[in-house]
């Protein structure tokens, strides 16, 4: 088979999902995904990267059925561009279907801390503080959150907007 045929039939199990398979061909979906992420590793174009990686991830989600690899593959999209919106959404879907909210507030917690730069800390915050309200129901926690990206910046607009809208409860 060429690349195209073998491409085809991949895109086409993936559409199909994990039904039907046997173990060998689930392992071999394993070995893909791997070689595809290794690929991602090696690879200079982040377009190409990220192909690679959303590739990955579909196959751990829906051929083997691992949504937290999924979700890792979705973060190393997210740490060299943490407002990828295809990424941040796919991440969330499965934080949200999984109950994985504190791997993914963990992760930004961590970008935020890797960072110099105040704006990219505070817009860290705020997605944190996002995931905190929306996803584990924790308001308290949020304001608290947003409270340390005031400190970043007491001038944020946004920030004095939302500290306020929580504390109005």
């Amino acid at each position: 088979e060429d690349a195209t045929e073998q491409w085809m039939k991949g895109r086409s199990q993936v559409d199909r999902g994990r039904e039907g398979l046997t173990r060998e061909e689930i392992a071999e979906w394993v070995r893909h995904a791997e070689s595809l992420e290794s690929k991602a590793t090696c690879t200079p174009d982040i377009s190409t990267r990220n192909d690679t990686l959303f590739q990955a991830a579909e196959i751990w989600e829906r051929l083997v059925d691992d949504p937290r690899r999924a979700l890792h593959a979705y973060e190393r999209i997210l740490e060299v561009n943490p407002r990828h919106a295809d990424a941040l959404s796919e991440a969330e879907r499965l934080c949200a279907e999984g109950g994985f909210w504190d791997d993914l507030t963990n992760f930004y917690l961590q970008l935020i801390s890797q960072t110099n730069d105040a704006t990219a800390r505070v817009e860290g915050y705020h997605q944190v503080a996002r995931l905190q309200e929306e996803g584990q129901g924790e308001r308290g926690q949020a304001f608290l959150t947003l409270q340390i990206a005031f400190r970043e910046d007491v001038t944020n607009e946004k920030t004095a907007a939302e500290l306020e809208r929580l504390a109005r409860g």
